[in-house]
């Protein structure tokens, strides 16, 4: 059961580090990334773990922590819309924003 469990962890691992590798590619191939210091991008506000919203209605979540966390090796900071996933399509596919944490299609 334990082999398991951490056969099942080491995947999802995997599938997230494809996953950001993916979207760093198209990050770094944007020309607005290279000239602004602050990136500007979306979170759900009510997708647990990945996403959601702290008490000061911030975002938060395992994806945001992560897309935070690269960002900022990278000398960005990073700005975050807060919505439900619809609004948050639509922001990205209208170029409002700039990035998304960690998207997967289900």
């Amino acid at each position: 059961m334990r082999q398991a469990v951490i056969t099942y962890f080491c995947r999802i691992m995997i599938c997230f580090v494809v996953l950001f590798s993916v979207q760093a590619k198209v990050l770094l191939a944007s020309p607005d990334i290279h000239n602004s210091q602050t990136i500007i991008s979306a979170s759900e506000d009510n997708y647990p773990p990945f996403c959601i919203t702290n008490n000061e209605n911030q975002a938060d979540g395992f994806s945001v922590q992560l897309l935070r966390a690269a960002l900022t090796a990278m000398g960005k900071d990073v700005s975050f819309k807060v919505g439900p996933w619809s609004e948050v399509k639509q922001s990205l596919i209208s170029r409002k924003v700039q990035v998304l944490p960690l998207v997967g299609r289900t």
